[in-house]
């Protein structure tokens, strides 16, 4: 068979062993530069789910095969030969292959792999999918960059599908009439229950299903499936051609060639997965229904009707008939709106799409996971985000617990998760970052002074703080000699008992060895979130010092979204709407922020500056982000911030994978969650590794600002850890 895609014609066979396959390889003249291999599941669970038929491509040969163990482990040899492999989300086809196998390292023995959505992400433009950029997903690539009727074969399959499921139920109707049961009225019992069915009409519909069970991809025709799998492969295949010299061109190879050296580790990460409290999962679930049960009569009674939350058009029915006006939507924004101004049925509304949205995602998804071997699996995606970050399941999981009315905890999303080990966060590294990329313009004297002791002097030489070298900035937490960690972190509990201390308060503690000149005064690092707010505070009107405390605290919390905020560029009126505050208000952030720190803005203008001369920015790491819409201009400040710090893990998780296999040791790193880092300890005996992976962290030799990695400990639950002091 022959399949002209994109202008190009690949030969495709069907071959029941590898032993064609290697006879057709070697063969070849000149060895292939590179191979494809793609599988198709029954599933997605990535240790559960199993491949049935694969195909792998090389010089435009498609080889469609049945995956049998014997197969793949034949396999390898041929992808070797050639050395380098390539697909589309290939760590998926890895685990497939390895629970096919058997061999949870098969994926580790091949020499080389690459995934052409990381081609994708440095050869397209710096724009998110949500943004209006370009989809990573194969099909609308394939679509827009390759062949637009390149979906005939998949559609081929659906209609067999269509056909099958047709032909199924013309059975089931004849079955049905002969209980004098029409289709619709049997429908209408079983999904609406209208009425009882009778139990022969049950029994003859058990008998139909078991006879003729849900098609799925599997039971389509050899001949109509085999085209669609090549094609996805044959598709890959093109986009190596086309994506590569792109990359090439805008010298993203070492981004590249990194990425490839990150992929085994992130499989054998995802491999691990962490153990569920399954019980406590049920029992929370338990509780959450309850509480959504009693919220849910509580909104009926106060709406006067029976509904449910996601049934919009008659949540409008009910605010027009009190309100008189019918919303235009019940979406978050109007709900917000409402309840602001004491409407309680929206706040209860708004509370239970919350907590049924949690229940779906946090209780119902990791126990459907965890059902196969107790534990929770996740891919970690590393090319989806535009900066280089990971995404996947794992990034979104809360921090706080969710409450019932009495305030007594029903469910905590991290207490289901029970390990032995470290959880090493980088601190607030995304501002150190930024405050780095100050010091190309002199340095920003207050984000500075939070994160190293900026334009200070020692105490006893008089000497400046060194930030342009690696001796100088070691040693931006030096203390006054006599002073330690250890003797303060003993005074701090005699006297605050388990409240966890930051490096400030032993700076206030006049500990440390720097000094701010222009007041003689211990250096202290600048609180920023703080910083903003008391600035935004005095634009509008407020005099911080008379305040209470607790409004202070309520504004610093909107103060330090802001910062984050602010620096991903968001403008006023988006910050009024997240933060929940007035446009004036929002404004007054803005300007609070721009006073306290103007060189980060002055920064921000620059790359927008730069975008407009060259058309793209690169970060630290080389990696670049190209733009043609200069209105998107401004994100690319937060691009460079944000991919400087995920370029900077993705190699240290290289260098911790190599230490930990040097020394031989059995713990694992199973979770990257922001700029958090989880390792599996079983043993404490291996314990002293932590103060070892911690260095490599902060091992930042071409950032100016001291990066700091802090260490966190649990042998219960993810959501009981406590900090470390590692000196």
């Amino acid at each position: 068979m022959e399949i002209t895609i994109g202008g190009e014609t690949y030969n495709v066979q069907y071959v029941e062993t590898m032993r064609e396959v290697w006879d057709a390889l070697s063969k070849e003249r000149v060895k292939p530069k590179w191979c494809v291999y793609d599988v198709e599941t029954d599933g997605l669970h990535i240790k559960k789910a199993r491949p049935y038929i694969g195909a792998f491509l090389f010089a435009k040969k498609v080889f469609v095969f049945p995956t049998t163990k014997e197969n793949c482990n034949h396999l390898l040899y041929c992808i070797n030969h050639i050395g380098m492999l390539y697909n589309h989300n290939i760590n998926f086809d890895m685990h497939m292959t390895a629970n096919i196998t058997e061999d949870d390292e098969w994926p580790l023995k091949v020499k080389r792999y690459g995934d052409t959505m990381g081609l994708c992400r440095l050869s397209f433009e710096a724009i998110s999918e949500r943004d209006g950029g370009d989809s990573l997903r194969l099909k609308p690539i394939m679509d827009k960059y390759i062949d637009p009727t390149a979906s005939r074969f998949e559609k081929a399959v659906k209609k067999w599908l269509s056909d099958k499921k047709a032909a199924d139920r013309k059975v089931l109707i004849a079955l049905l009439r002969g209980h004098g049961w029409t289709m619709k009225r049997f429908e209408e019992a079983l999904n609406k229950g209208t009425e009882p069915i009778p139990e022969e009409v049950m029994k003859t519909f058990w008998t139909w299903r078991n006879e003729y069970p849900e098609p799925t991809y599997k039971d389509v025709p050899l001949e109509i499936l085999m085209p669609y799998v090549a094609v996805d492969a044959i598709g890959v295949d093109l986009l190596v051609k086309k994506a590569l010299p792109v990359v090439y061109h805008r010298k993203q190879q070492h981004i590249m060639e990194t990425e490839w050296d990150l992929l085994p580790h992130v499989y054998e990460m995802e491999r691990q997965g962490i153990p569920v409290d399954r019980e406590y999962l049920m029992d929370a679930g338990e509780k959450l229904d309850a509480y959504i049960k009693r919220l849910q009569a509580k909104a009926e009674e106060l709406a006067g009707r029976k509904f449910s939350v996601g049934q919009h058009a008659v949540i409008k029915d009910i605010y027009e008939e009190r309100t008189g006006e019918r919303p235009d939507s019940t979406d978050k924004k109007f709900l917000k709106f409402m309840a602001d101004g004491g409407d309680e049925l929206a706040k209860t509304i708004s509370t239970l799409r919350r907590l049924e949205k949690w229940k779906s995602t946090y209780i119902d998804r990791i126990l459907e996971v965890s059902e196969y071997d107790g534990k929770f699996y996740t891919l970690m995606n590393q090319f989806n985000p535009v900066s280089g970050r990971f995404s996947g399941d794992a990034q979104q999981f809360p921090k706080d617990p969710i409450k019932d009315e009495n305030g007594e905890v029903i469910f905590h999303p991290r207490r289901a998760f029970k390990m032995r080990g470290y959880y090493i966060d980088f601190s607030q590294v995304e501002l150190r970052m930024q405050a780095h990329y100050t010091l190309y313009l002199g340095g920003d004297l207050n984000l500075c002074r939070a994160y190293m002791p900026f334009k200070c002097v020692h105490y006893k030489t008089g000497e400046e703080y060194d930030y342009k070298t690696v001796e100088g900035r070691a040693r931006w937490n030096e203390l006054k000699e006599g002073a330690s960690l250890q003797e303060f972190d003993k005074m701090w509990k005699a006297q605050h008992g388990d409240k966890e201390w930051e490096f400030a308060d032993v700076c206030r503690a006049g500990l440390t060895a720097w000094v701010v000149p222009e007041t003689g005064e211990p250096w202290t690092p600048t609180d920023v979130h703080t910083m903003t707010t008391l600035k935004a505070l005095r634009i509008m009107g407020f005099v911080p010092e008379e305040m209470d405390p607790k409004d202070i605290k309520w504004w610093r919390s909107k103060g330090k979204t802001f910062n984050f905020m602010r620096n991903y560029g968001g403008g006023d009126a988006k910050a009024a709407e997240t933060l929940d505050i007035s446009l004036e208000a929002a404004k007054a952030m803005n300007r609070g922020y721009s006073e306290a720190f103007p060189l980060v803005v002055t920064y921000q203008n620059m790359v927008i500056n730069e975008m407009r001369r060259k058309g793209y920015c690169q970060n630290m790491s080389g990696r670049r982000y190209y733009l043609s819409e200069p209105w998107k201009f401004y994100k690319v400040a937060n691009y460079l911030i944000q991919g400087s710090c995920a370029d900077d893990l993705k190699k240290k998780m290289i260098r911790i994978a190599k230490f930990i296999k040097e020394n031989n040791l059995k713990m694992r790193m199973v979770l990257c969650v922001h700029d958090e880092i989880q390792f599996r300890v079983d043993d404490p005996a291996e314990d002293w590794a932590i103060p070892h992976i911690k260095r490599i962290m902060e091992d930042c030799p071409d950032i100016m600002v001291p990066i700091v990695a802090e260490v966190d400990f649990s042998d219960t639950y993810w959501s009981e850890k406590r900090s470390v002091l590692l000196v």
